[in-house]
């Protein structure tokens, strides 16, 4: 199984290199210092070749956690990264913090920590300045709590039940008389 995966990972980094001529190696690997390396090279890429970024590194770190290979947090803040550079095209949105917020909501859709995304998304962002501070922690906790509403939504219980008034027969109106 694992041999597998490998040989379907290493498919998506050389399908990545055919489709847009970057190095495989951006498939691959995630730089432990995304701030700095990702931000000078992404940079410089078209849109198309962002896109298809997102798409096969994805592709290949659902892959490879699925199959218990690399951990979360690296690609997580890589993968923001790339979304930010991408995001900065759209009109209004400066690269810098567009990259600082999208490290942080990935980081924590991922882990599931909000503040320990925002913490680490704030060090490798520190030199960006002190106005980026609330993107980040705007981008860290919205994220997980979009997954939590999302997921109270789904699960029926007593409370979803309360707020659609389904049992709100039952519940008295008023003080209870004894």
């Amino acid at each position: 199984m694992t041999t597998a995966a490998a040989l379907a990972v290493g498919g998506l980094a050389i399908a990545f290199n055919e489709a847009t001529g970057q190095p495989i190696t951006a498939v691959l690997f995630s730089d432990r210092t995304p701030s700095e390396t990702s931000r000078k090279t992404e940079s410089t890429l078209s849109l198309s070749t962002l896109a298809l970024l997102l798409v096969f590194k994805g592709l290949a770190w659902g892959i490879s956690l699925g199959n218990f290979r690399g951990g979360p947090a690296f690609p997580a803040l890589f993968l923001g990264a790339s979304a930010g550079v991408l995001a900065a095209h759209l009109p209004g949105l400066a690269q810098t913090p567009a990259v600082a917020a999208l490290m942080a909501a990935g980081c924590a859709a991922v882990l599931r920590l909000p503040l320990s995304s925002v913490v680490i998304t704030l060090v490798l962002v520190s030199q960006a300045g002190v106005g980026v501070t609330s993107l980040i922690v705007s981008g860290g906790g919205r994220s997980l709590r979009r997954r939590r509403s999302a997921r109270r939504a789904a699960e029926p219980g007593p409370r979803a039940a309360r707020r659609r008034g389904a049992l709100s027969s039952r519940l008295p109106l008023g003080p209870v008389k004894r």
